[in-house]
């Protein structure tokens, strides 16, 4: 199957709506959750420790970048949020391919301007995430209809059904997938890229020698949004 990675380039930062001038590097939020030691005589067995989920933390971000005083909503005004202890919104985008982006409040723990000898000046900062952290993807249109040559879905088309079954009665079928919206639509076949259809056009021929079972992948995909993926077990018996 075709990867899907990309690289990190274009992630932004906002402050209270304002992105930060300048950044080369800058994390999530690294979420954990306390575990609790819940174990006891009565209920823990074979001498196996036993834990329940305790307090979530949204941890902590670091920030880096080329120090850039002009930046007054930015760079300014975290030194400005660090200085008055104010708990401050912020956003961290991905890059479009990403269709992501990662919401939190937090206090600016630490702001540092580093004059280096020989190279820019840089600020670093560390940010302390206070409350909840909100990731927000956002996922492409469902397919208006997917259809096979030959052969019945398991459950019965449903544009927000994902997964399903499917006989196929020929010793061939094609798959036909309409979706006007998608900039994209490919298929994979057990794994393995096979082709990109277009909307409403059946896609080449699938063998299926008796018996055999493949599972089909239907990726749709629109501009700068987060794939839509149906999948398809189907065999011929």
């Amino acid at each position: 199957m075709t990867t899907n990675a990309a690289i990190g380039f274009g992630t932004t930062l906002s402050v209270d709506g304002n992105n930060v001038a300048e950044l080369t590097t800058v994390s999530a939020p690294a979420m954990n959750v306390k575990m609790v030691d819940v174990t006891n005589h009565s209920t823990s067995t074979s001498a196996w420790a036993e834990f329940v989920a305790g307090i979530k933390n949204g941890g902590s971000i670091s920030l880096e970048g080329n120090f850039y005083p002009g930046d007054s909503t930015g760079q300014v005004a975290l030194s400005t949020a660090f200085g008055s202890s104010t708990v401050n919104a912020y956003v961290v985008t991905l890059p479009t391919a990403f269709a992501t982006s990662i919401s939190f409040s937090g206090l600016v723990e630490k702001y540092e301007v580093v004059p280096n000898l020989d190279k820019q000046v840089q600020f670093k900062i560390d940010l302390q995430v206070t409350g909840a952290v909100t990731m927000s993807i956002t996922q492409s249109v469902n397919a208006t209809t997917i259809a096979l040559g030959s052969g019945t879905l398991y459950p019965g088309w449903a544009a927000a059904t994902y997964n399903y079954g499917a006989n196929v009665t020929a010793s061939t079928t094609t798959i036909t997938v309409t979706d006007s919206t998608a900039a994209s639509i490919k298929l994979y076949v057990d794994g393995t890229y096979t082709a990109t259809l277009s909307s409403g056009v059946a896609s080449s021929a699938i063998s299926f020698a008796s018996p055999s079972y493949h599972v089909l992948r239907v990726e749709c995909k629109d501009t700068n949004k987060v794939a839509t993926v149906y999948t398809i077990n189907a065999g011929r018996t």
